[in-house]
């Protein structure tokens, strides 16, 4: 092996990543703060058009059966649409 291969980078500190790992911690908190404040109805008062709306975290909600929606019309059509392994060739 040379000299190079075994040279630890600034980022493979202990120190350094530790800060790193802190950072990206308060970000996420900083950049979820605005949620969770708003789920608790403290930076806004919302003001649902229907009823379904005012259930908690709905958007989040409907969101998720959109998303295992689409995943089962996948893997429904994946049988449908999948080509042999040498079918361009």
């Amino acid at each position: 092996m040379s000299s190079s291969d075994t040279k630890m980078k600034k980022t493979d500190l202990p120190t350094v990543s530790d800060r790193l790992l802190k950072i990206l911690i308060v970000l996420a908190v900083l950049v979820a703060l605005p949620d969770i404040l708003s789920l608790f109805g403290i930076l806004y008062e919302m003001h649902p058009y229907t009823t379904l709306e005012e259930i908690p975290a709905f958007y989040g909600l409907y969101a998720l059966v959109a998303f295992l929606t689409l995943l089962a019309i996948a893997k429904f059509l994946q049988p449908i649409l999948r080509r042999e392994e040498n079918y361009y060739d």
